[in-house]
């Protein structure tokens, strides 16, 4: 076989892989441009708190988890007023009323941004759940700065008239003849009395409130079951790839140069069109994306064992993912079309112009010999020279 033949066989060979990695390029350009800018978003707790922080504020969700948390741990611990039935007479505007004098907007904000870092600290250990945790001491500092007047002046007037028996009731509660308090509202003057005796009680039954409480549900956590950890597992090669992954493009992009790449009309055919399609592929797969999002963001918070702040945390974080990402998946994809119409027209261009002109027919020979002229393929100029 003559050296000619080689080389032909390695080049048809080299253009053969390089189509294939062409190929590849354009199928994997779009999950590494839409996992890089997720998992910027997604890993990164301070644009997640950012993000749910907004989301929540929108729909007023984490005051009202923090405010039920509290409630319901007051009510459960046996001492002074039940302040889950104590307040469920409010109304949802003025629950949110008295949720915003209890917890200050700073205050929600900074227990929002370590409820999510303790999530994501959670996915690095080997614990069945996360533990999240609120600090209630501004929440008694609150109270202590005169706001409790007020709020129990509104419990009392979200309670229902008493009835004569309630009333009965009331004067044997305040004697301590029976146990139990009745939540309605008397008439003058006993409701003086019972709104500063509420007060006091009310106020007593919050500073039962250790200065910590835990919003994760049930015991402390423990280690996870084989199938939770599998799960993290999964989370953590989701983020190493989302942070690495876009450095296989770039790189095959390089392996197509050394392979094909020997003329300017080269680099719009093999750097030029891949880079187009590639970014038109992005765009479509960006939309197909939000519903798988959407599952692995159920599936997270639908964890067995999971509180359901952490089910709500996910679910709110899903729909901020999408909306903080996929405008810059949609900016990134076009941009790498852009990229490949700039490359596949300066690629034709230069290459034109890299073209020899066509060769004159030569005159006959002395003797007599026609000498036809040869038309030589493009000549490889500038830096492919």
């Amino acid at each position: 076989m003559s050296v000619g033949s080689v080389r032909g066989c390695f080049g048809w060979a080299a253009r053969v892989l390089a189509g294939g990695l062409a190929v590849l390029f354009v199928l994997t350009l779009p999950i590494t441009i839409i996992a890089f800018d997720l998992g910027r978003v997604v890993f990164s707790p301070d644009e997640m708190a950012t993000l749910v922080s907004t989301s929540f504020e929108e729909v007023g969700g984490f005051r009202r988890l923090a405010m039920d948390a509290i409630t319901a741990d007051g009510g459960a611990s046996g001492e002074g007023l039940n302040l889950t039935v104590a307040l469920s007479h409010l109304t949802p505007l003025e629950r949110d009323y008295l949720a915003d004098r209890l917890l200050p907007r700073v205050w929600v904000e900074e227990q929002l941004h370590a409820s999510v870092v303790d999530v994501y600290a959670w996915i690095d250990n080997d614990l069945s759940r996360p533990d999240i945790r609120l600090d209630l001491r501004p929440v008694k500092d609150a109270l202590r700065s005169g706001a409790a007047d007020e709020l129990v002046e509104m419990v009392v007037n979200s309670w229902p008239p008493c009835t004569v028996e309630q009333m009965s009731e009331m004067a044997g509660t305040v004697l301590g003849l029976v146990e139990g308090f009745p939540f309605c509202e008397p008439s003058e003057p006993v409701r003086t009395g019972l709104v500063a005796m509420a007060g006091e009680t009310l106020v007593l039954s919050v500073y039962t409130l250790p200065d910590t409480l835990s919003i994760s549900g049930g015991a402390a956590p423990s280690e996870a079951d084989p199938e939770i950890l599998r799960l993290k597992e999964d989370v953590r090669l989701a983020r190493t790839l989302s942070r690495w992954g876009w450095l296989l493009s770039p790189a095959l992009l390089l392996l197509i140069m050394a392979l094909a790449i020997r003329t300017w009309r080269g680099l719009a055919w093999w750097w030029g069109l891949p880079l187009i399609l590639g970014g038109g592929l992005t765009v479509i797969a960006s939309f197909a994306s939000r519903a798988g999002v959407g599952r692995l963001a159920a599936r997270l918070g639908a964890t067995p064992g999971m509180p359901p702040i952490f089910e709500e945390l996910v679910t709110t974080a899903a729909g901020a993912w999408m909306t903080g990402a996929m405008r810059e998946v949609l900016t990134h994809a076009a941009v790498a079309a852009l990229v490949g119409l700039f490359v596949s027209v300066l690629g034709l261009v230069l290459g034109r112009r890299a073209k020899p002109p066509a060769a004159r027919p030569t005159p006959p020979s002395p003797d007599n010999t026609l000498r036809f002229p040869k038309h030589d393929e493009e000549t490889p100029t500038g830096m492919f020279g």
